[in-house]
């Protein structure tokens, strides 16, 4: 049997269907189970028929999705009422009941292939299409598989490829160095990495989405101009698209800005695809090599040894990356399918693929022979003890409960123990030539002072000799606590340790509208002090003592040089002061800070020994030069910097810079085609088009059908797309 001829009927399906531009047999038709809605194909086909996958995003791409969906909501009834691909069906079924014929007859196929049919009827499309109830208004789109094990796997694994094509494995070390290095964040939100991400060994969805999320500074610098820009818009558009999908919350002004992260990402993967992957000669990997023998391999011994062996070359074959898939069309539909079916986390089969965990728990408890009867008594054991559960609840409980952490007014929680404490002038003697302990009892006083008073004021001298510091201690604490309302008004809390997760974000005293309205920090302790004040304005009587709770920080300075945002397609830069600057270090009261942070270090600006010595308490590890701040770890801190949540009330006047910016129609400062011509050469620039070009449905329209027109017509891509050898034939094992 040849190369072309040992494929499955699986794959000549999703062939036959890519080359048709359809994209319902590949994730929509597995909604329906075993039962394939003919009628439901059909209207599939005529919404993606005339759709080209790879304009995802493009002017032309939006007008023929509405007009598609307009052209399908008006014929919606009568399709339903009377499908036309019916009578086909019906006379397929003749021939193979009546006369004998096979499946894969050529009269059978003549019949069914040329629209992807199926020789069954959908039985609730027969049963309700009296309603007029609309069948394919029930095929939602599936963000697990279609994105982040599906169309974000393909692109970080050709940006694998490119790297080895490039810079051989050092790229890919680095690369990999780069993940290991990434700080952890939240309650499972970023889990750590493995030691090896490039080579995408027993990876799990949310492992995908982590890799997402951390993506652009671990690949920041390792392609050289201009690829490193378009790689990097890549990574920003698809970070942002991601975030508004996995919204838990949406409203009539987030649909618009999304259909606009949808433009934004179409964009940017095809001039990633036209601009970036025709300048590298992509091969596969060792792993995708090996994988592809095995599935050879095993297809070799299902045949009986009359059969013609397979061929297959034993090296690694060249690999491109394609654009023309279905599950890349199928973001074209998720801003608008979220008003009809509800936010992505409702219908994802993220769900259901959870529930795995589940059984395999219960197999592990079990002989491992006849486990199903086992596992079956286990879940009846677990749902008895669920049904007596109410009543467990009406005993009274032998254990005293916290009530504070469960109190929503208690914005933050530090333990009360004392059993752990700092001698102030211990402290400041062993100091040494420490820069971070400079001035450390001065600022500590200036800030509980501070508070005493209600005003931010930098210094004060003269009330300083009526503050006393109860037996000049401080009470170190290793956690604290800090509860927040998120953007769809529910509690959450992030924890804070010194050690492991020192970052945390609170609100800038700065009025101007320009300025960035976060100030960051990293926590070099966490403290409470009791103290007594004598002095003017005291309220109190000189035996009175005040517990305060403070946060020693190394505050960062906002990078203002750096563009960032929406607009800018960058995330917001931070660096950390020089140790022996005054104002490196300070105090911060505990109710001002909004939450944690999930700062990541820019690998590509380097690291440095300069800002602290060595022997500074305040110093865990080589500070990195610049760092960056992770505006879309979870949904939560993506609508912190893109703005309007409707839980973040209390900062919405804040941060209307960020929902100006996320709303506006974006500058593309990377002209498609000015780029293109000028990329083949050593020195490209960037060049920027007006505001109206980029995104107007009719703007452009002709010359950018022009330009894919021209890349399909590449021999070198004609030539793979014969020889079978795209993305869409391998499955990494």
């Amino acid at each position: 049997m040849g190369v072309g001829k040992d494929k499955s009927d699986k794959t000549r399906r999703a062939k036959a269907i890519q080359s048709q531009g359809l994209d319902f047999a590949d994730h929509k038709g597995a909604f329906f189970g075993s039962c394939v809605a003919v009628n439901i194909q059909q209207q599939s086909s005529q919404r993606s028929s005339r759709m080209d996958p790879s304009l995802a995003g493009s002017s032309r791409d939006s007008e023929l999705r509405v007009l598609q969906t307009d052209s399908l909501s008006l014929s919606a009834l009568t399709t339903l009422r009377e499908p036309p691909m019916k009578p086909k069906v019906r006379e397929v079924q003749r021939l193979i009941f009546e006369e004998g014929l096979s499946v894969t007859s050529e009269r059978v196929k003549k019949l069914l292939d040329p629209e992807s049919l199926t020789a069954t009827l959908n039985a609730p499309s027969e049963a309700f299409r009296e309603y007029g109830f609309n069948m394919l208004k029930l095929i939602t789109n599936d963000i697990l598989h279609e994105s982040e094990v599906g169309e974000w796997k393909r692109i970080f694994m050709h940006l694998v490829r490119i790297l080895k094509a490039f810079d051989g494995n050092n790229s890919t070390s680095i690369l990999n160095k780069r993940y290991r290095q990434v700080p952890t964040f939240g309650h499972g939100t970023i889990r750590r990495f493995s030691n090896d991400v490039s080579a995408m060994r027993k990876l799990a969805g949310w492992d995908f989405e982590d890799m997402l999320l951390c993506a652009i500074p671990c690949f920041e610098g390792l392609l050289p101009e201009p690829h490193n820009s378009i790689v990097l818009d890549l990574l920003f558009d698809y970070l942002i698209w991601h975030g508004y999908a996995k919204l838990e919350m949406s409203y009539d002004n987030i649909n618009n800005p999304f259909r606009q992260a949808t433009n934004n990402l179409g964009t940017s993967i095809r001039r990633f695809a036209n601009m970036t992957c025709t300048k590298f000669d992509t091969w596969e990997t060792q792993r995708e090599r090996a994988g592809r023998l095995r599935r050879v391999q095993r297809q070799q011994e299902k045949l009986s040894p009359s059969t013609a062996i397979i061929l297959t070359s034993q090296s690694s074959l060249k690999r491109r990356y394609n654009a023309s898939t279905p599950k890349l069309h199928a973001h074209g539909y998720y801003a608008d399918d979220v008003p009809y079916f509800g936010t992505c986390n409702s219908h994802t089969t993220r769900i259901s693929e959870t529930e795995h965990r589940r059984v395999k728990k219960m197999y592990k408890r079990t002989n491992k022979r006849g486990h199903d009867s086992q596992i079956g008594r286990q879940v009846v054991r677990e749902q008895f003890f669920y049904d007596i559960r109410p009543a467990d609840r009406s005993l009274v409980s032998r254990e005293k409960e916290s009530m504070d952490l469960a109190n929503p007014a208690i914005q933050y929680h530090i333990g009360t123990s004392q059993k752990c404490f700092v001698d102030i002038d211990t402290f400041l003697y062993n100091s040494g030539s420490d820069p971070s302990r400079i001035h450390f009892a001065r600022k500590l006083k200036d800030h509980l002072l501070g508070r005493i008073f209600g005003e931010e004021q930098l210094e004060y001298p003269e009330e300083r000799q009526y503050l006393t510091i109860v037996d000049d201690r401080l009470y170190r604490h290793q956690l604290v606590r800090f509860n927040y309302t998120t953007y769809d008004v529910r509690r959450n809390q992030d924890s804070i340790n010194p050690r492991s997760r020192p970052h945390v974000m609170c609100l800038s005293s700065e009025s101007s509208d320009s300025a960035h309205p976060y100030v960051y920090a990293r926590v070099c302790g966490v403290f409470h002090v009791n103290t007594r004040y004598r002095g003017p304005g005291s309220y109190d009587s000189s035996t009175t003592v005040r517990r305060f709770d403070v946060l020693w920080v190394c505050w960062l300075i906002y990078d203002t040089s750096s563009p960032a945002g929406f607009q800018s397609t960058r995330l917001h830069r931070v660096f950390f002061p020089s140790g022996f600057s005054s104002d490196a270090f300070g105090f911060l009261d505990p109710a001002r800070v909004l939450r944690a942070a999930h700062i990541i270090p820019a690998f590509a600006s380097g690291q440095t020994s300069a800002l602290l010595p060595v022997n500074s308490i305040a110093r865990q590890m080589e500070i990195p030069a610049t760092i960056l701040e992770g505006n879309a770890v979870d949904r939560n801190m993506f609508m912190r910097f893109r703005g309007g949540g409707i839980g973040h009330k209390s900062t919405r006047v804040f941060t209307k810079q960020f929902e100006q910016d996320a709303t506006e129609t974006p500058i593309d400062h990377n002209a498609e085609d000015d780029l293109k011509d000028q990329v083949s050469t050593k020195e490209a620039k960037v060049t920027e088009k007006p505001l109206t070009e980029r995104f107007d449905f009719m703007a452009e329209d002709d010359e950018e059908i022009q330009l894919f027109l021209d890349y399909e017509e590449d021999s070198e891509w004609e030539q793979e797309q014969n020889d079978g050898r795209d993305d869409s034939d391998f499955d990494s094992d």
